[in-house]
Parts: C-alpha cells; structure tokens; sequence
C-alpha cells in the first residue's frame, strides 16, 4: 500500500486502541458507543494533513470467538463531502483470512456528514510523536459507532448474542482505498498480500480476545479427549455427552462444539450435509440428534479434533482428539451342501 496508510506505532503511541463508553442509561446499552482509534504514517501527503484522511480505515471484529470476521467498523473520508463512517457486513465467505475475507460493498448502518452529530463521530490528529518507521508526523484516526447500531443488526452478521461491555472480542485493523477492498495494511504486517491463505491468527494480526470495556475475560471451557465404536458401514448418533465439557464459570452453558481436523476415515454429517473443517454445531442440534458419524465400509480406526464453546463463545484450549473404532460388520454364514 501507500505509506500515508501504513499502520504503525511505538512504545508512546501504540497502532491501535479500543474503548467502550457506557452511555446514562445504567443497565442498558442504549446510549453506549465503542471507539476506535489507528495510528497512520503521515509523511508529505497532501492529502493527509490534521484535518483530512482521504482513504479507509477499518476494524474487522470476530465477535463470537471463531476465529472470522463478522463485520467491519470503518470511517471512508470522513471529512470529504461524500464520506461516511458506518458497519459493514462481510462478505459471506469464510472470513478467516486475507484470501477467504472481503467487505460488503454497502454499509448496513451509515452515518453520513449530513446528519446531526457526525462531527462527533470521528476525529484525525496529529500524534505527538514520530513513529520509527518513518522519520516524519504520524496521526490518529479515531470513529466510534453506536452499541445499540449494532446490536439491531446482528442477524445480518450471522450473530445472535447481544454486544455489551463484556463481550469478548477479537480484532484486525486495516486501511484501504476504497471502503469494499483489502489493498492497503494490515495491522502494520510488512509484506500484507491480499490473497495470502494464512488464517489472522496465524499471521498473528488477530488480536487477544478481551472484553470491550477492559474488564476481566470469562474464562475459557476445557475438555479432553473422548471415543466411541461403531460398526462398518453403520452410523452413529452423537450426543452432546460425547464431547467433554467442564468451565470454571458456574454460570457459562455449553453452547457448541467445534469440529477442527475432519476424520481420515467416515464422514461427520449435520443435519444430512457433511460437517466442513472449522464449523461449529449448536449443542441445540447436537440434543436434536442432528450430528452423526457415518463409518465407512471397512474396519480400522480414525479420529477427529474439536474444541468446545461456552455461552460466552470463548473455545477450549487445547482441543480435544475424539478417537473411533470401526469393527467389521458380523456376516451371515454360508451353507454347502455336501453330497
């Protein structure tokens, strides 16, 4: 990308920052707003002077702790006459790195510089100190957008839990050209191509799941491994029972289990449709007898990995190896005659 969008930082200013305003109303989050701020080379630019930012700044939140993106928070030249600061649903794909991620073209929620109040929206100003990537005037980009804006679309992001203070939440920032691109930075990552297939996490540009507010994270679930027998050529129901699950907080629920690495052998099927490599199944569908295994026509073994997830969407780690035992199919005997 160009260098007034690269992301950068140093000790004094860090790339990027989040804060949760609570709002007047105790107990609800009507009137909360979360704000976000990313640090930017400034250089000579002509365009990206203490006023302006004339391209696209983003965060890409992972709000259920899977490890993709479920929408975009980003301001698009907030100061031009066109710009806009809004919430952007993904792209419906996979969403779990450069190559399997991309943004809606069109905001879900937009807040426009005609409307009342969107100066108080977004901010860009001069950082007070230079960054060491470049011997030259950084700044800040910082937009907030409304909790209660985001929480009324949820279903359009595939979500169904409200956000709040606490929710845990992980995160990428980025720039842009254009507000329905990957062509900038990422998370200041030297070398950012958009159609790397690394997950976030692995390119280690995903940041911590913590709590919007800063508060203490609910503590992850953790589980063990687990087996079961099955017979050649037969299925197998699964229960939720079969994937261990233990939380230290008494009042976190099992809410889904994970499958990781698929069996070598046999087919895992949800509802009839094979299960794919990272998706979660409900323990909702797994108590409906939803989940099953279908044991290929020989005997042997296999096994696959999974994590479990609580109410809060934090997922066990490490994973746990569910191993199975597939015994040859009993064959009726054969009569001979003998003459």
């Amino acid at each position: 990308g160009s260098l007034p969008q690269d992301i950068v930082g140093d000790n004094n200013h860090r790339a990027a920052y989040l804060k949760y305003d609570t709002g007047t109303n105790s107990g609800s989050t009507s009137d909360d707003y979360v704000a976000f701020r990313i640090r930017v080379n400034g250089t000579s630019d002509s365009t990206n002077i203490s006023d302006g930012f004339s391209s696209f700044g983003f965060l890409g939140a992972d709000a259920n702790g899977d490890g993709a993106i479920d929408f975009f928070i980003g301001a698009y030249k907030p100061n031009a006459a066109s710009g806009r600061i809004g919430i952007y649903d993904a792209d419906g794909s996979a969403n779990t790195g450069p190559s399997t991620t991309g943004i809606a073209g069109s905001p879900t929620v937009v807040y426009t510089s005609s409307m009342t109040g969107y100066g108080d929206l977004w901010k860009f100003q001069v950082v007070g100190d230079s960054s060491n990537f470049a011997i030259d005037t950084d700044y800040m980009l910082s937009f907030q957008i409304s909790v209660a804006d985001i929480n009324s679309n949820l279903s359009a992001f595939g979500l169904s839990t409200p956000v709040g203070p606490s929710t845990a939440f992980r995160f990428i920032v980025g720039t842009a050209a254009q507000d329905n691109a990957f062509n900038q930075d990422i998370s200041g990552v030297q070398g950012f191509s958009a159609t790397d297939s690394r997950t976030w996490a692995a390119m280690g540009v995903l940041s911590p799941s913590m709590s919007l507010d800063g508060a203490p994270l609910n503590a992850a679930p953790t589980t063990s491994n687990s087996s079961f027998s099955i017979v050649s050529s037969q299925s197998l129901t699964l229960a939720a029972a079969d994937f261990p699950f233990s939380d230290t907080d008494v009042s976190d629920t099992f809410q889904g289990v994970q499958i990781l690495a698929l069996p070598g052998s046999g087919t895992l099927k949800l509802s009839g449709v094979n299960v794919t490599s990272g998706q979660i199944v409900a323990v909702a569908d797994i108590n409906a007898g939803n989940l099953e295994y279908q044991a290929p026509a020989f005997s042997g073994s296999t096994s696959f990995t999974f994590n479990v997830i609580d109410s809060q969407y934090n997922a066990s780690a490490p994973v746990g190896t569910m191993s199975v035992t597939i015994a040859a199919a009993n064959t009726a005997p054969t009569l001979t005659t003998i003459s």
